[in-house]
């Protein structure tokens, strides 16, 4: 180590001693300084000064490993040196090792943020959460979780939720499919679809076997858009489509080789012999399997069967979930309490589907399930009918169709067994009315009364459409000939046998199942009968809508 006194400073010429003393006077010996400890708190000097281990006299410069005098001017001149100087600008520049720690970790903690973010955005796409939920979300689990720095420095909303699905989960999944492809069989799966904004597209899904988890699963591949600016002039035939399924394979360089199945519906484009999709997929992978839909055929087949079935079967199946959620809640509730008390799981009743495969059996399971709860709850309701419906004819006809205990035998419409007016009860309120002098002395006004009472418990059956013409002309044909033929037409179809039409349907159902009806010719058999009607119906129907809305 090198040393330096106070007629130096290590950079500069030695400070010239004085030649000549002071004439009559005695030399004086000079003040040796010794080192002060103040001198390590002074900000000028305590980066780099030090006491010396063993003289007092001397004080130390860690940064240039020199020794010099403990005196405060050689201590100023050493600190404004070039060399001093250099050393200083080297150490500002140097890292020191806590900011390296809190630089590592920062970065660990934004690690951690992202991989939040991250797993946040795979939950809300793989359970369909809305991304809206995400300006709410942002904002709660802060509030939530006022301890924990990750949500506090979560910052992820609708707009930033859907660029990490999209460019991070998406294309990071689609890496791992493609590294499993391009070495792996698959078998593709189509479909096409038309979704709510008039889009046709298709979409493609792999059949893989992945050896990470030891099994076959099936993955999304690509939603191809079939039509858009550059190619709109074509059509969705099977060229096109099987070029557009091709084209998704070779953009990420997955050879068409590695394909041995294809699966899709049952359409021509799809399924034809000579001219599909699949008839080409045969040309270029020779020995490929060809699947059709599994669940279209299966329900096709089971829908074929169940014609054996007699229909009322699968009618009773509608009939028990219309009566209870069709419009009554307070149903639904009286039901509950059968299930409570035979001790069977509350579960709703399903409904047939129109278009759902093979819905019909999940629904026939339900009702075996809900079986005794169900002959419960009608047993009780039939009841109730049955005493209702009794204590009503029995107001009108003979006492003698009492006898026969199958109701549904008795034909309320049968005037034979009506009983005379004089004898028909109806009611305390309407005796004392007719008991009224003004009216007792009224014998025209006796017998209308019963008379119109009558007539609203019975249902008169029109045998021409000839009031309704007139109720109604700006629905009803023009001309006297085109009336006449609706009529005959009208009055010829309860003579019509055909097992098809059900008079239980509502009834613009039933006309378009009348329109329906061909004669041996392939004509339509009654024409315009079921279009007329239809008018008439739907005149009816707003009446009832206007009826309601006034009410």
């Amino acid at each position: 180590m090198d040393s330096i006194d106070s007629n130096s400073d290590g950079d500069g010429p030695p400070t010239p001693k004085k030649q000549k003393a002071q004439a009559g006077k005695k030399q004086k010996s000079k003040y040796k300084q010794k080192f002060r400890s103040e001198w390590l708190t002074n900000k000028d000097f305590s980066s780099w000064l030090s006491e010396h281990p063993t003289d007092p006299l001397k004080a130390t410069c860690t940064l240039c490993a020199i020794i010099m005098t403990a005196e405060i001017s050689v201590l100023k001149r050493h600190k404004e040196g070039t060399k001093h100087k250099d050393k200083i600008k080297g150490i500002s520049q140097q890292p020191s090792i806590s900011n390296l720690f809190d630089k590592t970790k920062m970065q660990s903690a934004d690690r951690k943020v992202k991989r939040a973010e991250i797993k946040l955005a795979a939950f809300m796409a793989e359970h369909k959460i809305s991304h809206a939920v995400m300006h709410h979300l942002n904002d709660l689990l802060p509030d939530i979780f006022p301890d924990s720095s990750i949500a506090t420095n979560l910052k992820m909303k609708h707009s930033k939720l859907q660029v990490v699905i999209t460019n991070v989960l998406g294309v990071s999944e689609k890496e791992s499919i493609v590294s499993y492809l391009k070495c792996q069989k698959v078998s593709v799966l189509v479909d096409e679809s038309t979704d709510i904004g008039v889009v046709k597209t298709m979409c493609v899904v792999v059949h893989y076997y992945d050896s990470e988890i030891g099994r076959v699963v099936s993955r999304f591949w690509d939603l191809i858009q079939l039509f858009e600016e550059s190619t709109a002039d074509h059509s969705a035939n099977a060229e096109y489509l099987f070029n557009a399924i091709v084209k998704a394979f070779e953009d990420q360089n997955v050879p068409l080789q590695n394909v041995i199945g294809f699966g899709s519906d049952g359409c021509n484009t799809m399924m034809g012999i000579r001219n599909s999709v699949c008839s080409r997929f045969r040309q270029s992978c020779p020995g490929i399997a060809i699947i059709k839909c599994i669940c279209h055929s299966l329900h096709l087949c089971a829908s074929d069967a169940a014609k054996e079935i007699p229909s009322e079967c699968e009618q009773l199946a509608r009939d028990v979930y219309n009566h209870f959620y069709k419009s009554s809640s307070k149903r639904q509730s009286q039901f509950k309490a059968f299930q409570n008390f035979v001790e069977v799981d509350v579960h709703k009743i399903l409904r047939p589907a129109q278009t759902g495969w093979l819905s019909l059996s999940s629904v026939v399971d339900r009702l075996l399930e809900q079986w005794d709860a169900l002959r419960l709850y009608f047993d009780k309701m039939y009841t109730k009918m049955r005493d209702l419906y009794r204590n009503l004819i029995k107001l009108v006809m003979q006492p003698e169709c009492m006898l026969d205990d199958k109701l549904d035998k008795i034909d309320p419409t049968n005037e034979n067994l009506y009983l005379n007016l004089d004898d028909i009860y109806l009611g305390l309120g309407v005796r004392k009315q007719l008991s009224l002098p003004e009216v007792a002395n009224n014998e025209n006004d006796k017998n209308q009364n019963p008379e119109a009472c009558l007539s609203l418990l019975s249902h008169e059956r029109p045998t021409t459409l000839a009031p309704l013409f007139t109720m109604l002309p700006r629905i009803a044909p023009k001309s006297l000939q085109e009336q006449q033929d609706l009529d005959d037409q009208w009055r010829c179809l309860p003579s019509y046998k055909q097992n098809t039409l059900d008079a239980n349907e509502p009834s613009d159902i039933f006309w378009h199942q009348v329109a329906q009806l061909q004669n041996k010719d392939g004509k339509n058999h009654f024409q315009p009968c079921p279009t007329s009607c239809c008018k008439f119906y739907a005149y009816h129907t707003l009446m009832l809508t206007a009826k309601e809305f006034s009410a």
